[in-house]
């Protein structure tokens, strides 16, 4: 679908998956018990113009994808390389796909991985820009991040 707008922003824009990725400063825990070591990670799909032009306009998405109900490490980890790539990469948005398990499952796991006591305003500008998607049984649900972790705030 994104293919064939023919909007100017979308000009050259395109997918790409599992491309490589490299880490040149430190990955930041947000504040969880998890740590990224890795030097390089392959995104599931980008949407993006290509790796040489790493303006922010010309990189639109990164995403994970899981297809089965995985560890809080799991999940945390690709939190944490998707708000890298927002942070780092100058993607406008992480998006964390989620299918075939409850989207209750997701929210809690991250209501359990990201401690409301850790969570710095910069953190949460991030989250604002991170989608929890989930896909089950025909049904889709999305919120950002922020909206997760903080549901009474926004």
């Amino acid at each position: 679908m994104i293919s064939n707008i023919k909007s100017s922003q979308y000009a050259g824009i395109k997918f790409n998956g599992e491309i490589g990725k490299k880490i040149f400063n430190d990955i930041n825990n947000l504040g969880t018990v998890y740590t990224v070591d890795q030097k390089d990670f392959n995104p599931d799909l980008v949407l993006h113009l290509n790796q040489i032009d790493s303006s922010s306009k010309n990189q639109k998405l990164i995403i994970e994808i899981k297809t089965k109900n995985k560890s809080d490490e799991d999940v945390a980890k690709d939190i944490i390389k998707l708000n890298y790539g927002i942070e780092h990469l100058n993607f406008q948005f992480g998006v964390f796909i989620s299918v075939n398990t409850n989207f209750e499952t997701i929210i809690k796991k991250l209501r359990t991985i990201f401690i409301l006591e850790n969570l710095t305003k910069e953190y949460l500008i991030n989250f604002n820009s991170i989608y929890i998607a989930n896909y089950k049984s025909r049904k889709l649900d999305i919120l950002t991040l922020d909206k997760i972790l903080l549901p009474n705030q926004n």
